[in-house]
Protein backbone atom coordinates (compact mmCIF):
# COMPACT_ATOMS: atom_id res chain seq x y z
CA UNK A 1 0.00 0.00 0.00
CA UNK A 2 1.30 3.62 -0.66
CA UNK A 3 0.37 4.47 2.82
CA UNK A 4 2.64 1.91 4.61
CA UNK A 5 5.61 4.08 5.54
CA UNK A 6 2.93 6.53 7.20
CA UNK A 7 2.41 6.15 11.00
CA UNK A 8 -0.89 7.05 11.89
CA UNK A 9 0.03 8.78 15.35
CA UNK A 10 2.57 11.16 13.60
CA UNK A 11 -0.21 12.31 10.88
CA UNK A 12 -2.97 12.60 13.47
CA UNK A 13 -0.01 14.83 15.80
CA UNK A 14 0.13 16.78 12.54
CA UNK A 15 -3.36 17.11 11.12
CA UNK A 16 -3.89 20.44 11.74
CA UNK A 17 -0.39 21.59 10.22
CA UNK A 18 -1.45 19.39 7.10
CA UNK A 19 -4.95 21.22 7.04
CA UNK A 20 -3.59 24.21 7.62
CA UNK A 21 -1.27 24.44 4.71
CA UNK A 22 -4.08 22.83 2.33
CA UNK A 23 -5.93 25.44 3.22
CA UNK A 24 -3.35 28.54 2.63
CA UNK A 25 -2.28 26.70 -0.73
CA UNK A 26 -5.36 25.53 -2.60
CA UNK A 27 -8.07 27.88 -3.92
CA UNK A 28 -11.11 28.60 -1.85
CA UNK A 29 -14.15 25.76 -2.88
CA UNK A 30 -15.99 29.02 -4.75
CA UNK A 31 -12.56 29.70 -6.69
CA UNK A 32 -12.11 25.93 -7.44
CA UNK A 33 -15.36 25.63 -9.01
CA UNK A 34 -15.17 28.70 -11.23
CA UNK A 35 -11.82 27.44 -12.15
CA UNK A 36 -13.73 24.20 -13.51
CA UNK A 37 -16.26 25.89 -15.44
CA UNK A 38 -14.41 28.10 -17.03
CA UNK A 39 -12.48 25.09 -18.46
CA UNK A 40 -15.87 23.57 -19.25
CA UNK A 41 -15.30 20.50 -17.09
CA UNK A 42 -18.15 18.89 -15.40
CA UNK A 43 -19.19 20.18 -12.18
CA UNK A 44 -22.10 18.31 -11.15
CA UNK A 45 -23.03 14.81 -10.88
CA UNK A 46 -25.75 15.06 -13.16
CA UNK A 47 -23.22 16.81 -15.79
CA UNK A 48 -21.74 13.20 -16.18
CA UNK A 49 -25.13 11.17 -15.71
CA UNK A 50 -24.22 9.32 -12.27
CA UNK A 51 -26.47 8.58 -9.55
CA UNK A 52 -26.29 9.76 -6.07
CA UNK A 53 -25.41 5.54 -5.05
CA UNK A 54 -22.42 5.46 -7.66
CA UNK A 55 -21.47 9.21 -6.58
CA UNK A 56 -21.43 7.84 -3.14
CA UNK A 57 -19.30 4.42 -3.90
CA UNK A 58 -17.14 6.48 -5.84
CA UNK A 59 -16.13 8.44 -2.83
CA UNK A 60 -16.04 6.67 -0.53
CA UNK A 61 -13.49 4.07 -3.21
CA UNK A 62 -11.73 6.22 -5.25
CA UNK A 63 -8.90 7.25 -3.22
CA UNK A 64 -7.33 3.38 -3.64
CA UNK A 65 -8.30 3.32 -7.07
CA UNK A 66 -4.67 4.42 -7.95
CA UNK A 67 -1.27 3.73 -6.02
CA UNK A 68 -0.92 7.66 -4.87
CA UNK A 69 -0.96 9.17 -2.07
CA UNK A 70 -3.90 12.05 -1.58
CA UNK A 71 -5.55 13.40 1.46
CA UNK A 72 -8.70 11.07 0.72
CA UNK A 73 -6.40 8.11 0.59
CA UNK A 74 -5.16 9.70 4.77
CA UNK A 75 -8.53 10.43 6.06
CA UNK A 76 -8.69 6.51 7.39
CA UNK A 77 -5.66 6.71 9.49
CA UNK A 78 -6.95 10.24 11.19
CA UNK A 79 -10.11 10.57 13.70
CA UNK A 80 -11.74 12.68 11.07
CA UNK A 81 -15.29 11.89 9.85
CA UNK A 82 -16.53 12.40 6.14
CA UNK A 83 -19.65 12.64 5.72
CA UNK A 84 -20.16 11.35 1.87
CA UNK A 85 -23.77 11.81 2.00
CA UNK A 86 -23.62 15.10 2.51
CA UNK A 87 -21.47 15.97 -0.13
CA UNK A 88 -23.58 14.26 -2.68
CA UNK A 89 -26.39 15.93 -1.80
CA UNK A 90 -24.60 19.75 -1.98
CA UNK A 91 -23.79 18.69 -5.37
Amino acid sequence: SVTHSICPADLQKNWLAITTLVKEELPSPEKMLALIKSAGAASTYDDIAVSRELAGLGLRFHPYMRHRMTLMRLIPMTTCVVDFDKSIASN
